[in-house]
């Protein structure tokens, strides 16, 4: 096998996984897992592995689902990937890791003492490990809190509970498994932080039947995921919600539940009775919807719902919360707050709120993670959420057009103040060159922020002939962000914010840099 060969082996693998998890809604289909992908030489054929978890009528049965289903896979493919020619495709049943799991299970019986042959297979045989029996000395076993590393996914948890008969209840602030019924039971209980949401968002949107909820502009991981996560918890009480944003959301969302339900303006045949606007740092990044539709928005009941130090917002029934990591993980509590499971949706709200969370805190590597946030996400990982899957896609995903605009983007990258300073500029024409979108550079500022010497990293985006943003990041301990962009009108959190500065490209430069050399300078470490 040649590495080419081999690179079109795990990107069909890869895509074929992803076709069969969003794009099939054939109930046979259970808990997929594609294996493995050898692919011909000519690119002629290709076998296809897969392991189905399940009795072995399930099996039969997701196998033949998939077989029929591999047609449209093929075509699929062929809108997808941009390779020579897409093979035929040949479905085989992979069972090594269901052997692997029996002899797993057989060691564990004897050790027990139990005679292997008067044992037979359990019905759904997953591929996880049996967990070790206890021994004489081995550690005491962690309390039923501890989160679990094998949780399923969301989509693995909708399926065990609909082959269980229905799906798994929870009470306030705890989030069960969707496990087979060896596994230990676990759960994650959130009653210990719900101090922290207001009592009067509870009661505004416990009252609420038909809510308008909003994002900011150029919309990000945490806004929509709030935002979808508002219309789960809304649902889960009878209740409806609209979701808008003034821009659509860029194609790296696609994954989220409910992405396409987003709209840019209201509808105008609902009455709303309340409006909630989640992650804007002030109202003007709600957009142009916000101006289209003034008399509306001053006409209803408001709640803020936001993360952001320099959110200015004060109103009764406003929550903003600098500490938390993520307007999701404000959200999440509020779930709790108001007896809505975490689950809710079949996994759709533990996944958005999940989504928000591993955005803005970059897969838990930045120091905004607090242990509230891990708690939250825990129990989002219990309810469902498919939390490395999540983090894939947002972090460690790219269009090969994207890696092309960072590559050109990083070229002209330079420094200012003896290195204390980083910053590049992205312009329309590096967009266009590259056949990039605007979203795309999402990313580049992070790379930035990665240098070893700088105390902030700056990215001017052209957005016009009189308009540049500018996103920040800053190092811990040292220059505030918000200090910086404030200069400009701008906000957001003490290590990562952004602002529009009104002039072209050199003169927000010309603006902007002698003000970051100056913050930068004054750092003492």
């Amino acid at each position: 096998m040649t590495q080419r060969t081999e690179r079109i082996d795990e990107l069909l693998r890869q895509e074929i996984g992803s076709i069969i998890t969003r794009d099939l809604a054939d109930p046979r289909i259970g808990f997929v897992t594609i294996t493995e992908v050898e692919t011909a030489r000519d690119l002629g054929h290709a076998k296809v592995w897969v392991s189905v978890i399940g009795s072995p009528e399930v099996r039969d049965a997701a196998l033949t689902a998939l077989g029929r289903a591999m047609p449209f896979i093929r075509r699929e493919l062929g809108t997808r990937l941009r390779i020579r020619r897409i093979p035929e495709l040949h479905l085989h049943a992979d069972e090594s890791l269901e052997r692997g799991t029996r002899v797993l299970q057989l060691i564990n019986e004897i050790e027990a003492g139990v005679d292997p042959t008067l044992t037979r297979p359990t019905e759904d045989t997953l591929p996880t490990p049996v967990p070790r029996l206890p021994h004489e000395g081995d550690a005491p076993e962690p309390p039923t809190e501890a989160l679990d590393p094998g949780l399923p996914n969301a989509r693995a948890g909708r399926q065990l509970r609909r082959r269980r008969g229905g799906r798994s209840g929870t009470r306030s602030g705890e989030a069960h498994t969707a496990s087979p019924s060896w596994w230990p039971p676990m759960s994650v209980r959130l009653e210990g932080w719900l101090d922290a949401v207001p009592e009067s968002v509870v009661a505004r949107l416990r009252a609420a039947r038909e809510v308008l909820v909003v994002s900011h502009e150029n919309p990000d991981a945490d806004t929509l995921g709030a935002a979808i996560g508002i219309s789960e918890i809304m649902a889960a009480r009878g209740a409806r919600a609209t979701l808008v944003c003034a821009d659509v959301a860029p194609p790296i969302y696609d994954f989220l539940p409910g992405i396409r339900d987003i709209r840019t303006d209201p509808a105008l045949d609902r009455a709303y009775d309340l409006l909630v606007i989640v992650d804007c740092g002030s109202l003007e990044r709600v957009g142009s919807v916000r101006e289209r539709h003034a008399e509306l928005f001053a006409a209803l009941p408001t709640v803020v719902i936001d993360h952001h130090a320099s959110n200015q917002a004060a109103g009764a029934d406003d929550w903003v919360d600098p500490v938390s990591a993520a307007t999701c993980e404000l959200v999440a509590l509020l779930a709790v707050a108001l007896d809505v499971p975490l689950e809710a949706g079949e996994g759709s709200l533990a996944t958005a709120l999940m989504a928000g969370i591993v955005m803005d805190t970059a897969t838990f590597a930045h120091p905004n993670a607090t242990p509230r946030t891990l708690a939250v996400s825990a129990a989002l990982v219990g309810a469902g959420a498919p939390l490395a899957e999540i983090s894939r896609l947002l972090y460690r995903s790219k269009p090969d057009v994207q890696l092309r605009l960072f590559g050109r983007v990083l070229e002209r990258l330079q420094t200012s103040a003896e290195g204390l300073v980083i910053h590049a500029t992205l312009t329309t024409a590096d967009v266009e060159a590259t056949g990039a979108l605007t979203s795309h550079s999402e990313g580049i500022i992070d790379l930035l922020s990665q240098s070893e010497a700088a105390e902030v990293a700056i990215l001017f985006k052209e957005a016009g002939a009189a308009l540049t943003r500018i996103s920040v990041r800053t190092r811990p301990g040292g220059v505030d962000a918000t200090v910086l962009t404030g200069l400009f009108g701008g906000g957001g959190h003490a290590r990562a914010a952004g602002a529009s500065v009104p002039a072209g490209m050199t003169a927000a430069l010309a603006r902007v840099l002698p003000e970051a050399e100056r913050l930068a300078a004054a750092v003492r470490r």
